[in-house]
């Protein structure tokens, strides 16, 4: 009896890097929100990840429920990137303020 056969998803699973478990972030850099918002970057990632099959063996239902999973991921790491860009405006903003008034 030889090695149990493994399935293609296990063999991309085993080839790829692992990402650090945590992240560093400045805590001064980013408010709060930002932090959160980075782990929901990271969750639609990981979303893309798993709904990327090959469209060829998927049936008509799958392959519209692959492309709105898609198209969901896709909006809500657009949402996040905003939300980064709208805090990082809104600090630089404060120290533009602070530089000022010194």
């Amino acid at each position: 009896m030889g090695k149990p056969k493994r399935n293609r998803m296990q063999m991309q699973i085993d080839n790829e890097p692992t990402p650090p478990k945590s992240m560093n972030v400045d805590k001064w850099s980013l408010s709060s929100p930002g932090i959160k918002s980075i782990n929901s970057r990271a969750e639609a990632d990981s979303l893309l990840h798993k709904i990327k099959k090959k469209p060829k063996t998927l049936r008509a239902k799958a392959k519209k429920r692959r492309e709105q999973g898609i198209n969901r991921a896709l909006v809500i790491k657009e949402k996040v990137e905003i939300k980064i860009a709208k805090s990082l405006e809104k600090l630089n903003k404060k120290k533009r303020l602070k530089s000022i008034r010194e």
